[in-house]
């Protein structure tokens, strides 16, 4: 499974908290569970979304990125950064670029 791990085959999750958070189990379910359970607002959070019904899901700690592209382009003495990639379903470009932006300022 290591092996899956480092080459990107399979990634680490985090919940995404609601009803019907069966996707994972022992340690793992139990140290989730934890987390929640010692922080005040993130226990009320969690009730508040199981109260409503929303229904728990899962996502991808990593972001594989397919297909990047990038080039600076000059028009009008100014300089601007033109990104391409692929992500897969569920995954946000505007996380990417805060990633991106982020790097840049630190």
């Amino acid at each position: 499974m290591r092996e899956r791990l480092e080459t990107g085959d399979i990634h680490p999750t985090a919940a995404l908290w609601g009803k019907d958070n069966d996707k994972v189990s022992g340690m793992a379910a139990s140290t989730e569970k934890n987390v929640i359970q010692q922080n005040p607002l993130l226990a009320r959070l969690a009730n508040g979304l199981e109260q409503r019904d929303v229904k728990a899901q899962r996502r991808a700690l990593r972001l594989p990125i397919e297909a990047l592209y990038w080039e600076w382009q000059d028009k009008d003495n100014e300089q601007t950064l033109v990104l391409s990639f692929t992500l897969t379903t569920g995954s946000f470009a505007t996380s990417v670029l805060a990633s991106l932006v982020k790097q840049l300022i630190y």
